[in-house]
């Protein structure tokens, strides 16, 4: 594993244990920058209240999860974290040519995994899925 392999690994496996009730949003995700040790910057829409309670969690699956149940999204640029509602976010567009699966039996699957922005679509004559959604 190439060193910088091994630091986007050991950045992404940043475990954390919380457990609040009626938490600010705001709180919450500086207590995640915090954690991931890296900067935040945060939409002046987002607001709201969190109820968590995790164990030796990874850091950034926490995250998602509370950013997908308020319709938020998030973009990092180095070590800063910019969170807003997803609409607020800027989409990209990604097309994928399949080889060992059709395209029209992935999409559904892959709907699921978007955000509220996020759409797919398939070019079946290429064998292909066209997805847009929030950059992550």
């Amino acid at each position: 594993m190439a060193i910088s392999s091994f630091i986007v690994a050991a950045f992404l496996a940043q475990m954390v244990s919380l457990d609040a009730t009626d938490m600010e949003l705001s709180d919450f995700l500086r207590f995640m920058a915090k954690a991931a040790n890296m900067n935040v910057v945060i939409d002046p829409a987002v607001e709201g209240k969190v109820n968590v309670m995790v164990k030796d969690a990874p850091w950034l699956q926490v995250l998602d999860l509370v950013l997908k149940g308020h319709g938020l999204g998030k973009e990092i640029d180095g070590n800063t974290m910019r969170i807003a509602p997803v609409a607020k976010l800027p989409l990209q567009t990604q097309v994928y040519f399949l080889r060992y699966i059709r395209a029209d039996e992935i999409a559904p699957i892959i709907a699921k995994t978007l955000s509220s922005s996020g759409s797919v679509a398939t070019y079946p004559s290429r064998n292909a899925v066209i997805i847009t959604d929030v950059r992550q």
